[in-house]
């Protein structure tokens, strides 16, 4: 998938979100803010899990992440019996 591509479905995914938090979250997030965004859900999140998730953020940011599609192709081919 190109960059146009990702664009115009990143568009898409962001145009049908109805959730203000969601939609406030993901614009922190593309805005550089590393933070949890202050909501509901966040606030019941034990300190190990936000400090995983913040770290799964850094680890995002600095591109140590294997893309979603590697890691369907490597487990279809591991579990060709599972729908992924």
């Amino acid at each position: 998938m190109g960059k146009t591509e990702l664009r115009l479905d990143l568009h898409k995914m962001i145009d049908n979100i109805e959730d203000d938090t969601t939609l406030s979250a993901i614009y922190a997030f593309l805005s550089g803010n590393k933070e949890l965004p202050k909501s509901d859900w966040a606030s019941d999140l034990s300190e190990d899990a936000v400090k995983s998730i913040l770290r799964g953020l850094q680890q995002e940011a600095e591109g140590k992440v294997t893309p979603h599609e590697q890691i369907l192709t490597k487990h279809r081919k591991q579990f060709p019996h599972l729908n992924l």
